[in-house]
């Protein structure tokens, strides 16, 4: 009888840990969901985001000219606009892979538990990817808009303009 108590007593705790670890996966999940949900809601503002569209002006400007044309397969070019579509779909991916993460912390799911977490592993290096090449793009853009601003500063070149710019030596700054 001693040893039924024992075996009843292993499979309480046994089975209390594994709600325990299921309980701390489904939450990792449901904190990944949440996270992908902010991501679509930043991505989907982001493309309808101004500054992005003439971050892509500006770097289409100094690079090919004033009509886009001039180098080839400009129109081939990954830009800023487009890396915010792809980190919408990112999101997507993100909270759907999620969803399969708490169904599969819910039981048994081996196969589903595989999924989400390569899924998530894969998801993470692109969202990685994207976010360096939307920084880079920043390092790239900053000079290029001081450079323009500093030339429409100069009052010696734009001696109509000079008054009503209102330029001012740190203009990032204010």
């Amino acid at each position: 009888m001693a040893d039924s108590d024992l075996e009843d007593d292993l499979y309480r705790v046994d089975r209390e840990e594994r709600h325990r670890q299921s309980v701390i996966a489904a939450s990792w999940a449901g904190l990944s969901m949440i996270t992908g949900m902010v991501l679509v809601a930043a991505a989907m503002l982001g493309s309808k985001s101004e500054a992005i569209y003439l971050m892509d002006k500006v770097v289409r400007f100094d690079t090919a000219g004033p009509f886009g044309e001039d180098l080839d397969g400009a129109h081939q070019v990954l830009t800023t606009l487009m890396l915010v579509r792809i980190l919408l779909f990112v999101g997507l991916a993100v909270v759907v892979t999620s969803l399969i993460g708490i169904t599969a912390s819910t039981g048994k799911h081996k196969c589903l538990a595989a999924t989400y977490g390569s899924c998530s592993l894969a998801c993470a290096g692109v969202m990685l990817v994207l976010a360096m090449q939307v920084l880079q793009r920043k390092w790239v853009v900053e000079p290029m808009v001081d450079r323009q601003v500093d030339h429409i500063c100069n009052a010696s070149i734009y001696l109509q303009l000079g008054p009503w710019t209102r330029c001012v030596s740190g203009w990032r700054r204010h």
